[in-house]
């Protein structure tokens, strides 16, 4: 049995049982991409640079930036483990759920404690009822003798979204997370004594780490299959004429776009690991490949300015400069032979040093390594 973590919550909450199943780790693009926006903003806290909607909202409050906490269900005290622990909650007993929170707000004054999450676009749920956040606000609101707290998720292109949560909000959310690890522990011991357990597929399905070893999922991959072989016989996959069948169609789309979704997520995490061995002869894996250019902006206004003026020069370069920008400048001026004036200017800015390509990697197709054959000499 494993205890989620705050950010799991909600997936325990709707199904129990996934915490008695084996846990796989899968880091995506997205996740990635998170994580190195959580950095900046951490490094810019400790800096002082406070978001403007948030220093706007909460002025003179001490901020600090991935503030790692822990709530222990049974005596229901909550504590402090650090900053920047980097999600290392080895020091925890048994009893505690842990979480790490994005930024921690606190007016020594005025004894008020602000929790906000970073979010870029993908809505969550709301902070009023967001496990997250009130596993975050109970546990440092009680570790620092608090009745209360405000919880916000700032999100990067929508308004943040903010609520208060009184002492009798933390006391029902102390009692929620208590009947969420009753629920996983219920469910252990259901598999201990070999019972059948029941697993909730939904939205949570999306971040839950036991997808690869749960047996809906299973069930999904062995109905797809089946579907797969109907088409094959010329049969429809589904009555899309008859409603019912519509909606079956449309729930089952879901379930299999999750489905997807987290296999090649898993693939990518392989691929990136070690190369895998494909049936049509190739490999997929990690190869090398040429980046996009990058050009100097100041240079090839230079050039361009010189060769056909400043107003064509203002049209290919605003800020930064790509090929897209200068083609347009050139059609735009009239340019006879365009494309060979536009491959004569980029040589020029080539030559001058003003073009740039770092290769990178991508995950991809590539052709085994051939065996070298024949005896040894």
């Amino acid at each position: 049995m494993k205890l989620p973590t705050s950010s799991k919550l909600y997936v325990a909450r709707a199904c129990p049982p996934a915490f008695v199943l084996p846990h796989i780790d899968i880091r995506t693009k997205y996740a990635d991409d998170g994580l190195e926006h959580h950095a900046e903003k951490e490094a810019g806290i400790a800096n002082g640079q406070i978001p403007e909607a948030i220093a706007a909202r909460w002025p003179g409050f001490a901020w600090r930036a991935e503030l790692a906490y822990a709530f222990d269900y049974v005596s229901g005290k909550g504590r402090v483990l650090g900053a920047g622990t980097k999600r290392d909650y080895s020091s925890a007993s048994t009893t505690e759920v842990c979480g790490t929170a994005d930024a921690v707000g606190f007016h020594a004054e005025e004894r008020r404690l602000v929790v906000v999450d970073w979010k870029s676009y993908e809505e969550v749920e709301r902070a009023a009822v967001n496990a997250q956040l009130h596993l975050a606000a109970l546990a440092i609101a009680r570790a620092n003798g608090l009745d209360a707290a405000e919880v916000a998720i700032h999100y990067e292109a929508r308004p943040m979204d903010v609520a208060e949560l009184d002492t009798f909000d933390l006391e029902n959310f102390a009692a929620d997370v208590a009947t969420i690890v009753g629920g996983i522990q219920a469910a252990d011991r259901m598999q201990e004594r070999g019972e059948a357990l029941a697993f909730s597929e939904g939205a949570h399905c999306k971040y839950c780490p036991a997808f690869h070893a749960c047996p809906a999922k299973k069930q999904l991959v062995a109905q797809v299959e089946a579907r797969v072989e109907q088409a094959a016989a010329g049969k429809l996959l589904f009555a899309l004429d008859d409603d019912e069948e519509a909606a079956n169609a449309y729930e089952f789309a879901e379930r299999v776009g999750q489905l997807l979704g987290q296999l090649r997520a898993a693939l990518a995490m392989r691929g990136k690991e070690r190369p895998i061995p494909l049936r049509n002869g190739k490999m997929y894996g990690l190869v090398p490949k040429k980046g996009n250019d990058k050009l100097d902006g100041d240079l090839l206004y230079e050039i361009v300015r010189a060769k056909h003026g400043q107003g064509i020069a203002d049209a290919a370069v605003v800020r930064s400069a790509t090929k897209k920008r200068l083609g347009e400048a050139l059609a735009f001026a009239g340019v006879a032979s365009k494309a060979a004036e536009e491959r004569a200017i980029l040589k020029e800015l080539r030559d001058r040093g003003g073009i740039k390509n770092e290769q990178k990697e991508v995950l991809d197709e590539y052709d085994a390594p051939q065996l070298a054959t024949g005896s040894d000499p």
